[in-house]
This record gives C-alpha cells, sequence and structure tokens, in this order.
C-alpha cells in the first residue's frame, strides 16, 4: 500500500514538471547576504563549471529546463561564450551583459565521493516449481538430496535460480552554487550541495538546479516561481 501510494505520487510530481524521484540532491550549507533587500531575479546566465566542455553544456541545458518550468528565463553558459575559458574579467561581465540576464548562477564541481559497497549473492525457486510445498523452507528441500537417491538433489536444482554476488560504486557529487548580481559582480548568495548518484551531468543538473531553484525561491532571490 506504502509503495503504491509513493508510486502514484512520483508519477503526479513527474507530470506537474517537478523533479524526479529518481536522484536526490541535499543542501548542505548555504549563504546570504546579510539584509539583502534587492528584487528578485527575472532571467538567469547559467555556468557550470565541470571537468569538460560537453559535461558543463549538458548541465547548463538541463538547468535552462528546469527553470523554465517555472517560468524563469536562463541562458546557458555556452550560448555566450562557449568553450573559451581564457576570457578576462571584462570580457566576460560584457558577454553576460548582452544576455540581458540580471543574475548569474555559477555551479563548480568540487569533488566526487566514491564508495563500493558488495551486494550478497541471492538465490530464489521458480515460481511453478514441483514439490516446493514439501518443505517449511523450500530452499532447504532443494538443496538438499531426497533420501536414497540423487535424482532428488539433482532435477530439483534445476528450478532454483542463483544469481551471484557483485560490487556496486557509489559516487556522491559535492557542488558549489554562487549567485552573483549583474549590476555590481557581487556575491548574493551561495550554497554547498550534494547529489547522490547522478546518471550523467544532465541527470545532476536536473535534481541539482531543482533543488536550488527551491531554495532560492524560499530566500526571495528569484521570480516567477509557482
Amino acid at each position: 500500500m506504502v509503495r503504491s501510494l509513493a508510486a502514484f505520487l512520483c508519477l503526479v510530481i513527474a507530470a506537474l514538471g517537478f523533479s524526479s524521484c529518481g536522484t536526490q540532491t541535499r543542501i548542505e550549507t548555504t549563504w546570504k547576504v546579510p539584509m539583502y533587500e534587492g528584487k528578485p531575479f527575472g532571467k538567469i546566465g547559467v555556468i557550470a563549471v565541470m571537468k569538460k566542455h560537453q559535461d558543463s553544456k549538458a548541465f547548463e541545458l538541463a538547468a535552462v529546463d528546469q527553470f523554465k518550468k517555472i517560468g524563469i528565463e536562463a541562458v546557458p553558459g555556452f550560448s555566450f561564450f562557449g568553450p573559451d575559458t581564457s576570457l578576462s574579467q571584462a570580457e566576460l561581465e560584457s558577454r553576460v551583459k548582452t544576455t540581458g540576464a540580471d543574475a548569474v548562477l555559477i555551479f563548480k564541481l568540487i569533488a566526487v565521493d566514491k564508495s563500493r559497497s558488495y551486494v550478497p549473492p541471492t538465490s530464489y525457486v521458480v515460481d511453478g516449481a514441483p514439490y516446493m510445498d514439501w518443505w517449511d523452507d523450500p530452499f532447504w528441500g532443494y538443496y538438499t538430496p531426497f533420501p536414497y537417491s540423487y535424482w532428488g538433489y539433482w532435477w530439483p536444482a534445476y528450478q532454483v535460480v542463483s544469481y551471484p554476488g557483485y560490487w556496486v560504486t557509489n559516487a556522491d557529487y559535492q557542488v558549489e552554487s554562487a549567485l552573483y548580481r549583474v549590476s555590481d559582480s557581487k556575491l548574493v548568495w551561495t550554497a554547498m550541495s550534494g547529489t547522490y548518484d547522478p546518471k550523467g551531468n544532465y541527470d545532476l543538473g536536473n535534481s541539482l538546479v531543482w533543488t536550488i531553484i527551491r531554495q532560492l525561491e524560499k530566500d526571495g532571490l528569484i521570480k516567477g516561481a509557482k
């Protein structure tokens, strides 16, 4: 009943265009300029600083999609400075201003913490296997030879399916997010977050940016959120 309800809620959330019930992001720390009284930002320039240009581009595309869902226009960084990472401060600020954005949100990958866990072997009796009701524990019955005949071990053994154990590697992505005001290039807000085991940089962007959007809305820094 509980699992069915959870699955139903996930479908409803997805249908409404909200964050998926899969990859999850947690915000660990946040900071905001004390006594900030500026207007909420309405157009955001999004810059992702990842290991490779294509990683940054995938993240930025996901970020733009998430902002679009709440009615806020966002401009991906690759559209106004491409793969050029040697721009001077004046050049970068000039390119940002040409987009009409009133804020720049920069995402920087800080670290990827990896861990390994072992999943032990598992076995189960095939549905409809004969004689499985002979013993209180069907696994005991199928793994223990029937008295006086090796057939009792050989034939029922085919009714048990076994999966070997294996190792699973998981990754926790630590990302710093920083929001700057375009008018004076000042830092307004920043956060540290962790995203557990995303399925690629677009997935990372979807989960992380949606979480950041909700925090920015709560802090009164963006407008148009629904």
